[in-house]
């Protein structure tokens, strides 16, 4: 199935894995980094809230201090100088109760009611403080300003176990955006790993099997076309991407090849056929001219044998001639 598909094609789907690993790793990391964020928010909110019960506790103690000011200086501008201090601290009070409430679960916020409970009948012991205080009655003063005593200790002491809670509940916070912070490393880490690893695996895969060994095999065939050797097929024909033509190529190259070598073995065949049939001729006509020589010779000897004859015959036939004529002379006599 993957051979018919074109490199450009494992290409493009290797980017798209590339993109989805990448996507994957920027999701881990985002959830990861929304979980520190939480975790930093809650180590900053339960550091305000131990921050802010410090400070209500801090509102108590100038409460009381406004307290012992009316006590011991009943006098009206006193009095009144004190009743406006308290106001503002139980102002400011009230205003980081309920910036606590607003932020504060568990052990922390159950005890704000409690506490805001004690903090109201302070400011009501308060108020009958310096009730006393404008009456000057001593009596009612003392027994007013006991009263807001035991109050304010038993709201400080409200206020310093609270503070405990938010400073535990921050410890914890801290230490679980350690963990956050260290786990969040790990899981980053990790899927950053995993996703190298499948990267650089398909990768691996669609270099080597889809283009560094083709390549091989297609350099290999044309080394042995380039030798002469058209024996041996080549390689990859049935693939549909780019080195499956490549090599179909290179099949159309290797059958001409071969078909050329096969018209040149068959002229040199043809050839050799020719020399060896004239070399055949030329002996033949060697040896007829060898012959006709030896005939000719012969006939050279005869000729020269006859006219030797005939040399004879023409001078027996002189003797003969001149014995007639001296025969004819000898019958005339």
């Amino acid at each position: 199935m993957l051979g018919s598909l074109s490199i450009a094609t494992r290409l493009y789907a290797f980017v798209a894995v590339f993109v989805v690993g990448l996507a994957v790793l920027l999701t881990v990391t985002f959830t990861v980094l929304g979980a520190n964020e939480r975790a930093l928010d809650e180590i900053g909110a339960t550091g305000r809230q131990a921050l802010l019960v410090a400070r209500m506790n801090t509102n108590v103690q100038a409460m009381s201090a406004a307290q012992f000011r009316m006590a011991a200086d009943s006098s009206a501008d006193v009095v009144a100088d004190s009743q406006a201090k308290i106001k503002a601290e139980a102002d400011l009070f009230d205003e980081r109760l309920a910036s606590v409430r607003a932020s504060a679960v568990g052990d922390l916020a159950a005890g704000l009611d409690a506490l805001a409970k004690q903090f109201e009948s302070y400011r009501r012991m308060l108020d009958a403080v310096a009730v006393a205080a404008k009456s000057n009655e001593h009596k009612d003063l003392l027994d007013a300003t006991g009263r807001a005593d035991k109050l304010a200790a038993s709201l400080r002491e409200a206020a310093r176990v609270m503070f405990k809670q938010a400073e535990v509940a921050a410890t914890g916070a801290t230490a679980a955006g350690h963990q956050n912070v260290s786990q969040g490393k790990w899981v980053i880490g990790a899927t950053a790993l995993i996703f190298i690893v499948i990267a650089m695996t398909l990768a691996q895969i669609i270099a080597q099997y889809s283009i560094i060994r083709p390549l091989r095999l297609s350099i290999d065939a044309i080394g042995r076309l380039a030798q002469g050797d058209v024996g041996e097929k080549i390689s990859g024909l049935e693939r549909g991407d780019e080195i499956g033509d490549v090599a179909r190529g290179l099949e159309i190259f290797r059958e001409g090849l071969a078909e050329r070598q096969r018209l040149v073995a068959e002229q040199a065949a043809g050839a050799a056929a020719r020399e060896k049939r004239a070399a055949a001729l030329e002996r033949m006509i060697g040896e007829f001219e060898g012959c006709l020589g030896g005939m000719v010779s012969a006939v050279s000897c005869s000729a020269t044998d006859l006219h030797g004859t005939a040399s004879s015959l023409d001078g027996s036939a002189s003797r003969g001639e001149q014995l007639a004529m001296s025969v004819a002379a000898a019958a005339e006599e």
